[in-house]
């Protein structure tokens, strides 16, 4: 006794079949359904099998430097950041990025209880690399009374703000000042001198115990 391998009793495999390869499946009748692609895979989607190509790390990754990782739609490309950049988690709500590491320099201009005075060169320090400016900051831990404090700063003799560092009357954080400082030169060079001067202080309390926070990345 033979057998085609056929157990419908519609038309026989050997009818439906017409490719090597070629697999029957049912939908609302015994169909022909065409062999895939190289390397797709027979999947089950919305009840019926499809073939379907799978993401794999050889197919996603293109270029060195290159990260794979998942989110909602599946395997996904980063693509390799710049110089110096860091990767960082956004946690399961957003893809991973890469950031700037963000570094800090405080400079001090007086003694901890130090009255502040009206004068250039307060501090002075040399950069220990190339660094990209994105903030400054200035606090006291007396506050000024009678004037507000102004601080400028300076890269090699020339002012890096277009609007200068004040710490209103009574306050102690320049973060509160009703005029924000501008930065107008970002780029500080290698081993450039920058100086630290008090342009203002209070009139009936000058401020003391004067610091100065510079906010940025290294420049790579």
């Amino acid at each position: 006794m033979g057998f085609n391998g056929d157990l419908y009793p519609e038309a026989g495999a050997s009818v439906v079949m017409s490719t090597k390869g070629d697999i029957v499946r049912y939908d609302s009748q015994r169909e022909r359904y065409g062999i895939g692609s190289a390397n797709q895979i027979l999947q089950v989607k919305s009840g019926l099998p499809s073939w379907e190509t799978l993401s794999t790390a050889g197919s996603v990754l293109t270029t060195r430097g290159d990260i794979l990782y998942e989110d909602a739609s599946g395997l996904q490309r980063l693509a390799a950041g710049t110089a110096g950049k860091f990767l960082t988690t956004q946690g399961t709500s957003a893809d991973p990025t890469y950031t700037n590491p963000t570094l800090s320099f405080i400079v001090s201009l007086t003694a901890e209880d130090g009255d502040l005075t009206v004068a250039d060169d307060l501090a002075q320090i040399r950069m220990p690399f190339a660094f990209t400016l994105t903030e400054v900051r200035a606090f006291v831990n007396t506050a000024p009374t009678g004037a507000k404090l102004i601080f400028d700063i300076e890269e090699s003799g020339s002012s890096i703000l277009s609007s200068l560092l004040d710490i209103d009357i009574s306050e102690k954080s320049s973060e509160t000042a009703a005029t924000p400082p501008v930065i107008s030169d970002t780029a500080l060079a290698d081993d450039a001198i920058l100086s630290f001067n008090c342009d203002q202080i209070g009139s009936s309390t000058a401020g003391a115990g004067g610091k100065i926070m510079l906010i940025g990345y290294q420049t790579v």
